[in-house]
């Protein structure tokens, strides 16, 4: 398990809340915190160096970055919220690791999924 995760999410809601106009590089950094907690507690406890280097590549203004629920969004495509946030959300519950932001951006996601027109 991986932090790579949390910085998909985070740059997510970064790049969402930029097209609004708003800034949330605290929100990005507490996402990363969440799902650090579920890693290490899964007992793949990210390094201080690899949780710098995701903080400072969601947090730079004005970065282009995104991530693969950001682009399937943005194409009006089915994003993988069951098989990876709700995967991972499980994981941490097991570990009685609290996951508030991160069961918010699953249930955006699952909206999201519902509205979309059935094949």
């Amino acid at each position: 398990m991986e932090v790579s995760l949390a910085s998909q999410l985070a740059i997510c809601a970064r790049r969402l809340f930029e097209r609004n106009k708003r800034e949330v590089p605290d929100l990005s950094l507490k996402i990363l915190e969440e799902s650090a907690a579920v890693a290490t507690a899964c007992g793949h406890q990210p390094s201080e160096a690899v949780l710098a280097r995701h903080a400072a590549a969601m947090t730079e203004p004005g970065s282009s970055l995104t991530s693969s629920i950001y682009r399937d969004l943005r194409k009006g495509a089915p994003v993988e919220a069951d098989h990876i946030l709700g995967d991972f959300i499980e994981r941490g519950g097991a570990h009685g690791v609290a996951t508030p932001l991160l069961k918010a951006a699953f249930v955006n996601l699952r909206i999201y999924q519902a509205g979309l027109p059935k094949p």
